[in-house]
């Protein structure tokens, strides 16, 4: 009974926190914010290093070719983004439409008009990398028809703070384990479906190459894009002098006849390639401290994968 009593305390102040967090930061400048993050980061990474380890860890994974120097200037700066990145959450999400389009651009607007054309809908797929919410804010807020499908937080009062957030400015939010009917549907209704797919996907996953490491990913992208004949856009939001900015790459979804794996394989190759490409780009914004490597493939599946 203590133990379940101090749990809930827990997910108590953790709410409390986030209110307080979201009444003085959102009325904040980005610039202020930033600031701030940059000092909040560089405390987190010198003196409360929370998976700090994990983060040179899978540094030294995917850049093999790196000196320690190297790789502890992109830790560092990867700790003081996400601290941007957190503290922009309040803001991303009740900025007006006006004071929001101040720092979050898109360019690529034309690209999202070519696909809902088609009147089948969109599937965009993005990574933990540069700040996935001002994506989905952003859409929502200037009138798209969106939805994501988000995973639920442990603390049930942060994950209804995070939720009724997110649905005041017309976001659907889908659970993980929602029906396929119901996110075809969503779809069918000509609705943009935002998927995070760069997380471990542990057995549930297939494996694709990414940093030359096999990667269990989640396959739904792929999946729902084939399905629904629907445009597949990978899409990044990345952070340059205190601006977000949007950007979006059609994946071609026109399967070659002469390939050797799935077509859910081959597509999922595709646009985890393209991250790939772009972090390498702007490594200190890869949220490098989840264990993304830490499901090994067993050789059955290399050989049903025809990479054994």
């Amino acid at each position: 009974m203590k133990t379940r009593n101090k749990v809930k305390q827990k997910y108590r102040i953790e709410s409390y926190l986030l209110s307080v967090a979201d009444k003085v930061l959102t009325p904040m400048p980005v610039r202020t914010r930033h600031y701030i993050a940059t000092i909040v980061g560089a405390v987190l990474y010198y003196f409360i290093p929370i998976r700090k380890k994990i983060v040179f860890k899978n540094l030294k994974i995917a850049f093999p070719e790196s000196n320690p120097r190297w790789r502890r200037k992109v830790g560092l700066k990867t700790f003081i983004h996400f601290s941007k990145v957190f503290l922009d959450f309040f803001s991303v999400w009740q900025d007006s439409l006006e004071k929001l389009n101040r720092y979050v651009l898109n360019p690529d607007t034309q690209i999202i008009t070519n696909a809902l054309s088609r009147e089948k809908g969109a599937i965009l797929v993005f990574s933990h990398f540069g700040n996935w919410e001002a994506i989905f804010s952003w859409l929502c807020q200037n009138g798209y028809h969106s939805g994501a499908i988000a995973k639920r937080q442990k603390n049930p009062l942060a994950d209804r703070f995070f939720s009724t957030v997110r649905e005041l400015k017309g976001g659907k939010l889908f659970s993980v384990k929602e029906s396929p009917v119901t996110i075809l549907n969503f779809l069918k209704g000509n609705g943009i479906l935002g998927i995070v797919a760069d997380q471990d996907a542990r057995k549930r996953g297939i494996f694709v190459r990414f940093f030359n490491q096999w990667s269990s990913t989640f396959r739904g992208p792929a999946v729902f894009a084939l399905r629904q004949e629907c445009p597949l856009i990978a899409v990044t939001c990345l952070l340059e002098k205190d601006l977000y900015k949007i950007h979006l790459k059609e994946i071609s979804t026109s399967i070659p006849k002469d390939i050797k794996e799935s077509p859910v394989l081959y597509l999922t190759q595709l646009y985890t390639d393209y991250f790939e490409k772009k972090i390498r780009e702007y490594p200190d914004q890869y949220f490098w401290f989840h264990r993304r490597w830490k499901t090994k493939p067993s050789k059955e599946i290399l050989i049903e994968m025809n990479y054994a």
